[in-house]
């Protein structure tokens, strides 16, 4: 009787065995989908903020060259009436100091290499 009520116990954890891979499989499948999708939406994002880096680089552009910046150079001042201003860590690096007159604000706006 034991040896009989162990085979069946056996078999049992088998059985429970193979549920909990179905189960783990599945949710292996649901979260492989999930991983795709972010994937997708990640792509989708890094090409929204290419576009608006290019969208940047050409305003500082024309902002430098229009307040005497010489083209090729890697960084430029601004002097511009007081504004907010506000430091943007990705792909630049913003100062900004006061000038002696305490009416503008000198911005500096490097490109991080």
């Amino acid at each position: 009787m034991r040896g009989a009520i162990g085979v069946q116990g056996r078999k049992s954890e088998k059985k429970c065995s193979d549920k909990e891979k179905a189960l783990w499989q599945k949710k292996a499948e649901e979260q492989a989908a999930e991983i795709r999708r972010l994937k997708a939406e990640a792509g989708r994002a890094e090409k929204g903020l290419a576009q608006w880096g290019r969208i940047v680089d050409a305003i500082l552009a024309q902002m430098a060259l229009s307040h005497g910046a010489e083209v090729g150079e890697n960084a430029f001042e601004i002097v511009l009436p007081t504004v907010r201003v506000f430091e943007n860590g990705r792909d630049y690096k913003v100062t900004t100091t006061v000038a002696p007159d305490e009416k503008n604000y000198i911005i500096r706006v490097e490109k991080r290499e």
